[in-house]
């Protein structure tokens, strides 16, 4: 018999079942930490997101500086991300803009693996459905309805400086009805912010 030939058929099979298996056994770890990134690359965007979105939504911001702004704490987020994690992307490129009923970003990234592509965004249309002035008072009820889109369902909370948010009430597909209590005249600015921290502000005719 030849001991030398089984040896090394031996040798080749192990080889070969290693190499079946080391694969298989590595690929739920390797995807594991794949989605790890991607979830820190769309908390990262978000984050961003929500700061710029405040800044505009207070202070009012051009596009050259909403576009700075965003990426300035995108990198902020990103180094923070680094020096407590095991995070490895880094920004090709992005695209970002809000314009007070919409909140918008996307973002590239690069990884060792490839690229992956981070959208989040929040935006709203509001329809005034009904006015009913009061007899009593000078006040007048609102009801309006919000229709939300957003890349992923999110809770939203609602309040204005000029009017006094009476009931929200939720329905289907991220739609609210709002009855809203105001004495103010012209238009009337509704915040709406979701539990990202992302801030809109739209704009309902406040007139009788």
């Amino acid at each position: 018999m030849n001991y030398l030939l089984i040896t090394y058929v031996l040798s080749i099979m192990l080889i070969l079942s290693f190499s079946l298996a080391y694969p298989l056994e590595l690929y739920p770890i390797k995807r594991e930490l794949e989605e790890k990134a991607i979830a820190l690359d769309y908390l990262a965007v978000a984050n961003a997101l929500s700061l710029v979105s405040k800044q505009a939504s207070e202070n009012g911001l051009t596009p050259d500086s909403l576009c700075d702004l965003f990426n300035d704490t995108l990198m902020d987020e990103m180094e923070v991300m680094r020096e407590y994690s095991d995070f490895e992307g880094s920004v090709l490129n992005f695209t970002c803009s809000w314009n007070g009923s919409s909140a918008y970003a996307r973002v590239f990234f690069n990884h060792p693996w490839g690229t992956e592509v981070i959208t989040v965004f929040l935006s709203a249309r509001v329809e005034v459905i009904r006015k009913v002035p009061s007899s009593l008072t000078a006040h007048r009820l609102v009801i309006a309805k919000v229709e939300l889109l957003s890349d992923r369902p999110v809770d939203v909370s609602f309040y204005s400086k000029e009017l006094y948010v009476l009931n929200v009430h939720p329905l289907p597909d991220q739609t609210y009805l709002l009855r809203l209590f105001t004495r103010s005249e012209g238009d009337i600015r509704l915040y709406i912010i979701d539990e990202r921290g992302i801030t809109l502000v739209v704009t309902i005719n406040g007139n009788p």
